[in-house]
């Protein structure tokens, strides 16, 4: 599929309308080619930072996956499984007088009885032995009095059926019976009930939101079936659920996560699903707007024949911000015309859904071309120890890829790293390498360097405490100022007696790239921007790096364009930064949807919604609450240029 639409045929072969076999030679060996199976040749047009991009999603669903399978072999459930019914008994044959075994045997039942058994309605166990013994003598409460009493009491067992069972003698010596079961019993139980639909429901905090528009006419009766079903097989171990049918407007069940026991889930639910009708369009984004304004939500179920009345990317760039957990997709479809059968076509989790777009990579026009290093060496600073607490300058090749000053806080053991701490966001830590962490000792006046010295020198326009990569050009030694080149072209007049940092050429190169890559890589990312023509934030995507390579021209979300710096623009690329009350953040305000300033008046204590205040004077002080998740934190200078700029800024629109 991905060779077919998204990858440039190499070889075609034989034309018969020309009379000659085409061949498709594109820009040499520039770019990769790849071979199919069948001998056909295609060469991959994919920009890296696209690539890139779908390496780390890949990375994530990897993650994702892995954690499942940790999950699912982890403990009890990996002698027995998922117990998935509400109400069972557990038969014990344990014939073996070997006390180090049978205790073995002890403490998986023990297990299995604190992490499964406590989440179950009801539950008995019989021991199989010369008389057979009944913990009760019918299923009891799984409650915690009732497990303490269940646990197994130290006795060994005769198994009164031994001899039917094929016998093993195990490397140990022990004898070991063998049971065989049919192998795909377990994937026929994946297939079983509510699981066909919604797989094994691992969270305990759900929304279900179910398309209920005129297009879903033929698929509702299946869905509230499904539904009937995942009540009956799963919800009982389930802390709380929400319910949304939605199609022109939203229709929940409850105006909040509602704690699930036998009153809501049998006698309020169902009759509430069985009253469901198809009718009007599919408003997608209210639905998901509404449980991702829950901030107990741990999962969203989205079932949907996938035809919203939004555009796709607004719902995707809705959601990017909003989410911290899985929404997990069931899109329907028809089997046959003639018996409008519905059919779950996919399923699939994730944090977003993008469509794969490949393309030749091409040279920007107007994009900043990188200052050739000089020949200059500066002397490179020894590498020692450096001690806690020391004031450093560091590059942070995990946030925006420049200098910024910090606070080392130690040294990490058997290598030459150090955690350092940012002096404007002190609650951010990141591991640096000695090469990399540069001291105030190495702090050197302009005018004692000679010219074409490379240098990191303090770039106050872009951010307090940010120092970028530039090249000392040659000026008259008699002037008061020194020009420099930074990495992007811009030239500036500094001081003669402005502090640098001087680096070597290698060095230089090695900045300049990292920090160009970076600013090339956020292309195509979804963001929220200050609007400076409208003078409000909005959700938009960014398009193209323009001018010295940190301006973007932004196509926000109402389909109009405009330009705005780097710093004007937050997304997946900012870094996370635990707030606080009196902190300045970027909220949602709910009721426009559109981002504002405000103030954290409060934070709720499990860290996960805040009370925020709106600055600007004609909301009248209105305060909300609003998931910390979906917020930003700005720092107080970053705070007064924001607020400079919307005083100020006059950017022309593109329309």
């Amino acid at each position: 599929m991905l060779f077919n639409e998204k990858l440039f045929c190499g070889i075609v072969g034989f034309d018969p309308v020309i009379g000659k076999t085409i061949t498709a030679k594109y820009a040499g060996n520039l770019y990769h080619e790849v071979q199919q199976d069948n001998g056909d040749r295609y060469v991959l047009t994919c920009r890296p930072e696209k690539l890139r991009e779908y390496h780390h999603r890949l990375i994530r669903m990897l993650n994702l996956l892995r954690k499942r399978l940790l999950f699912i072999t982890n403990g009890s459930r990996r002698l027995f499984g998922i117990i998935g019914e509400p109400s069972v008994c557990l038969v014990c044959d344990c014939k073996n007088f070997d006390h180090g075994i049978f205790n073995q045997f002890q403490i998986s039942l023990t297990n299995l009885l604190k992490e499964q058994i406590s989440k179950i309605k009801k539950f008995n166990i019989i021991w199989v032995s010369n008389d057979n013994e009944q913990f009760r003598e019918q299923p009891i409460d799984a409650n915690a009095s009732n497990i303490d009493q269940a646990n197994p009491q130290e006795k060994l067992v005769n198994a009164i059926y031994c001899d039917e069972f094929a016998h093993v003698t195990w490397p140990d010596g022990t004898i070991r019976h063998v049971y065989v079961t049919p192998e795909l019993y377990r994937l026929a139980w994946l297939k079983k009930g509510s699981r066909d639909v919604f797989g094994t429901v691992l969270e305990n905090n759900i929304y279900v939101l179910i398309d209920t528009s005129q297009s879903m006419h033929h698929h509702l009766s299946f869905v509230k079936e499904k539904l009937r079903l995942l009540i009956q097989d799963q919800l009982f171990a389930k802390e709380r659920i929400n319910v949304v049918a939605f199609n022109s407007i939203i229709n929940p069940w409850r105006d909040r996560l509602t704690k699930i026991n036998d009153s809501t889930t049998y006698s309020q639910l169902q009759p509430w699903i069985d009253g469901l009708n198809a009718e009007g369009s599919t408003n997608t984004l209210a639905a998901l707007r509404f449980a991702l304004a829950d901030p107990a939500t741990e999962a969203i179920y989205l079932l949907t024949d996938g035809r919203p009345d939004q555009k796709e990317r607004h719902i995707l760039s809705q959601v990017q911000y909003r989410q911290t957990f899985p929404i997990h997709t069931i899109a329907f479809n028809f089997v046959t015309t003639a018996e409008r059968t519905p059919k779950r076509e996919v399923r699939f989790e994730s944090t977003q859904t993008a469509q794969i777009s490949l393309k030749p990579i091409v040279n920007e026009q107007h994009s900043p071309d990188v200052p050739q290093p000089p020949s200059s060496k500066p002397p490179t600073p020894l590498i020692d120890f450096i001690k806690p607490n020391t004031h450093v300058y560091a590059l942070w090749l995990n946030d925006d890829r420049l200098v910024h000053e910090g606070i080392v806080l130690r040294k990490q053991e058997d290598s030459n790293n150090y955690i350092v701490q940012r002096s404007s966001l002190p609650d951010i830590e990141t591991i640096i390498l000695r090469e990399n962490i540069f001291l105030e000792s190495e702090l050197k006046r302009v005018k004692t360097l000679p010219a074409k010295s490379c240098i990191l020198v303090e770039y106050r326009e872009h951010l307090p405490d940010c120092w970028k990569p530039a090249v000392i050009l040659p000026s008259d030694n008699e002037k008061e100022t020194r020009q420099v080149r930074f990495y992007d072209c811009m030239i500036k007049d500094i001081s003669n007696n402005e502090m640098v940092i001087p680096i070597s050429e290698k060095t230089f190169e090695n900045y300049t790239k990292h920090r160009i890559e970076y600013e090339k890589a956020l292309i195509d990312h979804v963001i929220v921007g200050l609007n400076s023509p409208e003078k409000i934030f909005m959700l938009g995507t960014i398009i193209k790096r323009v001018g010295y390579g940190h301006t973007y021209i932004i196509q926000w979300c109402d389909e109009k364009k405009s330009e705005q710096e780097e710093e004007y623009l937050f997304g997946a690329f900012t870094t996370p930064i635990q707030c606080q009350p009196n902190d300045y953040v970027l909220a949602m305000d709910n009721d426009q949807y559109i981002y504002k300033l405000a103030l954290v008046i409060t934070k709720s204590n499990d860290q996960k919604t805040l009370t925020v205040r709106f600055i600007d004077s004609k909301e009248n002080n209105r305060e909300i609450d609003v998931p910390s998740t979906t917020t930003f934190v700005i720092t107080k200078p970053h705070y007064n240029s924001i607020m400079n700029k919307l005083s100020s800024d006059k950017s022309p629109v593109d329309s």
